[in-house]
């Protein structure tokens, strides 16, 4: 592989890092966690960039409120 591909990739790696990081450090000031989760989930995207800012939005994001008007089929069944 080619030296210059390498950086590239690695390149973007820390970009799309950069954006996971204050993508979850911005968003977890609105969540009732303990101070100890907020830094521990900004830490662990750190660590492991889109992957973990992935985790933080299945664990600890708040939900969006569901509409079931809005979901076909949904007081039909």
């Amino acid at each position: 592989m080619d030296p210059k591909v390498l950086d590239g990739v690695m390149l973007l790696w820390f970009i799309l890092a950069a954006f996971a990081v204050a993508f979850v450090a911005i968003d977890i000031r609105t969540t009732p966690e303990a101070t100890v989760m907020k830094w521990g989930f900004v830490l662990l995207t750190a660590y492991t960039g889109p992957f973990g800012a992935f985790l933080y939005v299945l664990g600890c994001r708040e939900r969006l409120p569901l509409r079931l008007d809005s979901v076909p089929g949904a007081l039909h069944a």
